[in-house]
């Protein structure tokens, strides 16, 4: 017989609904950027891939937040068969003690930091009065950066385009019956054209927004690549725009947008003019009313750790100690 160490202490999971009434997408963002305000994270990424599938895992270290590991699997094909694309949990431990505060699933992390972090660079970048938001790609991401935009921005007009119709005719139809209104278009280059916040969340392996395409002034924030071989943007985006990321050592070699223009020896890493850190502490900012920005998405553990502890914080009170 196994021995069994008998304990009263189970340990919560806090999932999507838990987060109801208690966290915005708002809150989410200044709980990043407050977490920019704190020491430098230690970092650890693994990626495996095979097939066209990809697990992730990520773990974080910040003093005075703790410590978090995160595991995620990608599953692009999932979706035929009525699955999520994107499933996994992260583990979040108590900073002085190493105790596991909390087990949190995915959907409550990874998509409301995804979004929040995106918010949190476009209300840094873009210029104060955007309110024409496009939105490319009709997934889970999508979605919710439509959600995120809503309630960081007063936005006049959204609108979405996808290279599957029905897929965007069925996100369309959910965010309405969230009060969300979105125009599907079918030019995308127009589209492009006329906005003054860009979000892109696809897996695409080619260009879908052009630097020939957008007006200065323009931020666009690039969401959906995370390996080297995946793009949404071309060269001429990166090498026009003021380039910005979240975090340099998940967007620099690891993702394509900047990959793919440094290898072909169009843009360097030392162009990039900032992470969140400088970002959030007013270090580093977009320069002229009319400069492109451009925000790189790529996430990061320590992001991961910011949102969890926050997360934790509003669901299971002060600490987000159990």
């Amino acid at each position: 017989m196994l021995p069994v160490q008998k304990s009263t202490r189970q340990v919560p999971l806090i999932t999507l609904p838990d987060l109801a009434g208690r966290v915005t997408w708002t809150s989410v963002a200044e709980a990043i950027a407050e977490g920019h305000r704190r020491d430098q994270p230690k970092l650890g990424d693994v990626l495996l891939e095979e097939d066209g599938n990809s697990w992730l895992t990520r773990a974080a270290r910040i003093r005075g937040l703790g410590m978090l590991t995160k595991t995620a699997s990608v599953y692009p094909d999932n979706p035929i068969a009525g699955r999520p694309s994107i499933q996994g949990a992260a583990i979040l431990f108590d900073d002085e003690t190493g105790t596991v505060d909390a087990f949190i699933d995915n959907d409550a992390l990874t998509r409301v930091k995804t979004a929040a972090d995106s918010l949190l660079g476009a209300r840094l970048l873009a210029r104060p009065g955007a309110s024409r938001l496009l939105i490319i790609g009709a997934g889970v991401v999508a979605g919710d950066l439509v959600r995120a935009y809503s309630d960081g921005f007063t936005l006049d007009r959204v609108q979405l385009w996808n290279r599957s119709r029905p897929r965007a005719e069925a996100l369309r139809d959910e965010l309405a019956r969230e009060s969300l209104l979105v125009e599907l278009v079918d030019d995308l280059e127009r589209a492009v054209a006329e906005a003054d916040l860009v979000a892109t969340a696809t897996m695409s392996r080619d260009p879908l927004v052009l630097g020939a395409w957008v007006n200065p002034g323009t931020h666009v924030d690039l969401v959906g690549a995370y390996t080297p071989a995946m793009r949404e943007s071309d060269d001429a985006l990166i090498t026009r725009s003021q380039v910005f990321v979240d975090c340099r050592v998940t967007t620099e070699s690891q993702v394509g947008d900047l990959a793919i223009p440094i290898a072909n020896g169009v843009f360097s890493a030392d162009r990039i003019k900032g992470s969140l850190y400088p970002l959030a502490t007013g270090k580093a900012r977009r320069e002229g009313e009319d400069a492109v920005t451009v925000f790189k998405n790529g996430g990061g553990g320590h992001i991961d750790l910011m949102v969890a502890r926050h997360l934790a914080e509003r669901v299971l009170g002060p600490g987000g100690k159990h």
